[in-house]
Parts: structure tokens; C-alpha cells; sequence
């Protein structure tokens, strides 16, 4: 049978294909929702048993609405007054401030058009890692390949290990992966929606920091500079309606003393930590030690010194923007393994995960002939690191990269239920950490070992 006579077929496949992942992305928004609804979290101490919302409600509504009070979030004087289990942590009061609109809304009215709000930010991440992955194109083949890798993609975010937590917990992690998103694969093109990127990444310090730096290593000083101008206006004006009720110095003070709180936590001992992913937990479980904040900043310097190298010797050869970039792609890893982050931060790995999957079903395509006429004329199949790898790379890649998505066995429900081995326990959460170390090396060899031009704005 000549490829013409399977064509029919082939598309009728790839079309159920994508019915099929359409609903299973609407099934498991459907479940999520159901198990907050059974799980809901009334306010309080968190518990693994009543997760829905909490974190939106810790984190997000009533620090949000302190600051819309006058009252600091990270002091004291707000734990007590508010059914939540702590401080906040040193979060920007930028994030929180944005928060404020929702306050005046009934909680359980603002979990349901938060949860809505936080699918809406999933959709738009997994348009965007699609966008880059597989450029828009006139034939009927290549419309089709783009659905499917956005369907697959839009699944795999909501059933993921992250991005199931972050839309049972309520955490404002969706918004952090958007400005991230927005921060590296604009940073050159359209460099006032990427320092709105840097603005909403700026939320949690270990995201602005390392981010600043990999982006003054790749030559983005324009939209570096929107960013950080947009983050402390942003910041600046949540803390002057803050020290106008209570005084700077006071201020300070709750900052100070709400991050000491948190950072004390049990929880948070990276040799108790089942969630962390930066390289500096994982040597800390594994030598019994509990650095400071200092130390674990400095070790961040170190540690992120040779992927800013790289990152600079790219921008030489014309690669400063993208995520799926050589320079995106060692940009998202350097990121989240260098400094203090957790397995639901590993969602920033989007775009290279979805460029990948792109990637794998065009080859593993029956019918590719119809598909290369477009394919070899677009950005996708010129000047990226994934489309020169062989198709058993492409596989590895993926499982390394998406290690943090699929792996729920380092998970608590899942440790619970595991020998108590000290050892065990360890090797089993480190797991994670270990898989994205092995692919931010590879990336860094072989994009220092590749002679081809990087990716350019143009």
C-alpha cells in the first residue's frame, strides 16, 4: 500500500490521539478537583491528608489579605491572628500583593476561581512550550502534529507529580513556571513581556537570583533590566503600605523572623527533605549536615559558575534566547539544581520536555514524508540542540528531564509505605536531584562540543 492510500489512516489516528489526551486532561482536572473538595483544608497546620487549598490559603489569601490590612504576613502578629500554620516565608510582596483582588471574595469562592485561574496558567504554559517546540504551519499534517504535542504536553503538566500538588495544594507555583517561561524564550524578541516574566518569577528570591544570573550571563541586559526594575517597584510598594501601618524597622524584623521560623522547620532540614532537587540538599542528606542560608547561597555561586560559562560562550556563537535552545535548556536545569527548590519547581523543564516530545512523535511518526517538507523549512529542525540527537538520546533526555514529573515514588504517600531504611530513604529521594545533575552535565559537554550556531532572536 502506497503512503498516499495511509494517509487517511494516519490522520484519523492522530486525531483520535488527541481527542484522547483532551479528555484525559479534562478527567484529571475534573479529579483533582474532586479530591480538594474531599481533602479540604479548613485553615491551620498542614496535613497530608487535608491538602485542598492549603497552600493558597497559607500561602497566597490571607497573606494577601494582611498586607491589604496593614499587617505584616512574615511576623508573628499574622500567624496569630489567621487560621494559618506559620509566616510566610520571605516570599516578594509583589506575589502576594497580586493576590489582594481575591480578598474580597468568600474563600470558598476564591478557591474555585483560584483553581480555575491556576488550569487557565497551565494552558497558557503548555501554549507556549508548543509554540516554541512546533511552529505554526498551512498543512492539514502539520496543524495536527501541533495539537497532539500540546494535548500530550497540557496531560502531562496536570498529571505530574508537581503539577497534580500544585493544583490540589493551591500554590502559586503555575505563576513562577509562566514568568520563568516568559523570562528566557522572550528575553531577546520582546523584552518588555519577558521582564514581566522576571516580574512574576521574582515571587520566590530562589528563582530571581539564579535567573538574574543566568540571564547576565547570556547577554539579555535589556530585558534583565525590565525585569528588575518592574520587581522592586513591584515589591517597593506592598512594603511602603506596610511600613506606613507599622514602621520599617518592624518590618524588617517580621521578615527576618518568619524566614528564621521557616528555615527551622523540620520539614525544610534538607536531611529531612523528601522534595528538594538543588544539588546542595542532596550533599547535605548525605553527610548529616544542615547548611545555613549563606552557605547554601555561596554553594549556589559555585555551583552555577561553569553553566554561566557556557551560557556565555553560546551567546558568542548567537544563542541568547529560548528554552529549547542549547542556552534555554541548560538555563532551566542550572536553575532549579543549583539553589533551593522543590519537585514541583521541575515544571520549568516545559519547554525542553515539550520539544522533545515533539521531536519523538515526528519520528515516530508512519508516515514522515509528509510531515518533512514543512518541518526542514522551520525553526524546530534548525539550530536545536534535539533535532541533530538520535532517537534513543531523544528517549533518554526525556525520561531525564521529566524525572521530576513522573516519579511519584519519592513521594510521602509512597515513602509511608516504604522499608524504614535510612539509607533506602535516601537513595529514593535523591533520585530526582541526581537525574537532572546527570542532564545539566550533558547539556554543558555537548553544547560546549557542538560546533553549530546557537539560536537566534531573529
Amino acid at each position: 500500500m502506497s503512503g498516499g492510500d495511509n494517509l487517511p489512516r494516519w490522520l484519523n489516528w492522530v486525531r483520535a490521539s488527541i481527542l484522547v489526551f483532551a479528555c484525559l486532561s479534562v478527567g484529571t482536572i475534573l479529579l483533582t478537583a474532586a479530591r480538594i473538595y474531599k481533602q479540604y483544608h479548613d485553615g491551620g497546620k498542614y496535613d497530608s491528608l487535608h491538602g485542598g487549598m492549603a497552600d493558597f490559603h497559607n500561602g497566597a489569601y490571607y497573606p494577601a489579605l494582611a498586607i491589604r490590612n496593614g499587617i505584616s504576613p512574615y511576623g508573628n502578629e499574622f500567624a496569630e491572628k489567621y487560621p494559618v500554620a506559620k509566616p510566610t516565608p520571605s516570599f516578594s510582596p509583589s506575589i502576594l500583593a497580586l493576590h489582594i483582588p481575591l480578598t474580597y471574595l468568600p474563600i470558598r469562592t476564591a478557591d474555585t476561581i483560584y483553581f480555575l485561574f491556576s488550569v487557565g496558567i497551565f494552558l497558557w504554559i503548555a501554549y507556549l512550550a508548543t509554540d516554541e517546540s512546533v511552529p505554526i504551519g498551512s498543512t492539514n499534517e502539520s496543524r495536527l502534529l501541533r495539537q497532539l504535542v500540546y494535548f500530550f504536553l497540557l496531560w502531562m503538566l496536570l498529571v505530574s507529580r508537581g503539577g497534580h500538588t500544585t493544583l490540589l495544594n493551591g500554590y502559586f507555583t503555575p505563576l513562577l513556571i509562566l514568568g520563568t517561561q516568559l523570562a528566557f524564550q522572550f528575553s531577546e524578541r520582546r523584552p518588555w513581556l519577558a521582564g514581566f516574566g522576571i516580574l512574576l518569577a521574582s515571587g520566590k528570591p530562589t528563582f530571581a537570583i539564579p535567573i538574574g544570573l543566568l540571564m547576565l550571563a547570556r547577554g539579555n541586559y535589556k530585558s534583565l533590566s525590565i525585569g528588575v526594575v518592574l520587581s522592586v517597584i513591584g515589591g517597593i510598594l506592598p512594603a511602603l503600605w506596610l511600613a506606613s501601618h507599622m514602621g520599617w524597622s518592624e518590618l524588617l524584623a517580621s521578615i527576618t523572623d518568619g524566614q528564621e521560623l521557616h528555615m527551622s522547620a523540620p520539614r525544610e532540614l534538607p536531611i529531612n527533605t523528601w522534595t528538594r532537587l538543588d544539588l546542595a540538599a542532596i550533599v547535605a542528606k548525605w553527610t548529616d549536615t544542615n547548611p545555613s542560608e549563606f552557605i547554601q547561597l555561596f554553594a549556589m555561586l559555585f555551583l552555577i559558575a561553569i553553566p554561566c560559562w557556557s551560557l556565555f560562550r553560546l551567546r558568542q556563537r548567537g544563542d541568547r534566547e529560548g528554552t529549547v535552545s542549547w542556552s534555554g535548556t541548560i538555563a532551566m536545569l542550572a536553575l532549579i539544581v543549583t539553589l533551593y527548590h522543590h519537585v514541583y519547581d521541575g515544571l520549568v523543564l516545559v519547554g525542553p520536555i515539550g520539544v522533545c516530545l515533539a521531536e519523538i512523535l515526528r519520528r515516530g511518526f508512519p508516515l514522515n514524508p509528509p510531515l518533512e517538507p514543512f518541518l526542514s523549512k522551520s525553526a524546530f529542525l534548525q539550530n536545536r540542540p534535539f533535532a541533530s540527537m538520535s532517537f534513543r538520546s531523544l528517549i533518554l533526555l526525556l525520561v531525564l528531564l521529566s524525572t521530576t514529573w513522573w516519579n511519584y515514588f519519592s513521594s510521602e504517600i509512597f515513602l509511608l509505605r516504604l522499608p524504614e531504611s535510612p539509607l533506602f530513604q535516601r537513595m529514593v529521594t535523591s533520585f530526582n536531584a541526581l537525574s537532572l545533575v546527570i542532564a545539566l552535565v550533558l547539556f554543558v559537554w555537548l553544547a560546549l562540543r557542538s560546533k553549530e550556531p546557537g539560536s537566534n532572536a531573529s
